[in-house]
C-alpha cells in the first residue's frame, strides 16, 4: 500500500489537531477544589494531587495513543515504499 505524500501530510496535520484538540479539552476540564472546601486540608491535598496525577494521564494517553498509530501507520506505508 502506497500513500502519496498529500495523504501523509493529512495524517501528520490530522494527529496534530487531534493532540491540540485532546489539550485544549484537557485543559477546560482541569480538577479544582471547591470554593466550599479548604484548600490547606491534607485530605483535600491528597485527593487533589490524585485527581490532577490521574488526569493528566488519562489525557496523555488520549491524546498520544491514537497520534502515535496513526503516525506508526503512516511511517511503515513509507518503508515499505523503500523511503525513510
Amino acid at each position: 500500500m502506497t500513500l502519496p505524500n498529500h495523504v501523509r501530510r493529512l495524517f501528520v496535520a490530522a494527529a496534530l489537531a487531534w493532540v491540540l484538540f485532546v489539550g485544549y479539552r484537557a485543559w477546560q476540564g482541569w480538577p479544582h477544589v471547591p470554593l466550599d472546601m479548604s484548600p490547606n486540608d491534607p485530605q483535600t491535598r491528597a485527593a487533589l494531587a490524585a485527581a490532577v496525577r490521574a488526569h493528566v494521564l488519562w489525557s496523555a494517553a488520549l491524546a498520544l495513543v491514537p497520534a502515535v498509530l496513526l503516525l506508526v501507520v503512516t511511517r511503515m506505508t513509507r518503508q515499505r515504499d523503500g523511503k525513510r
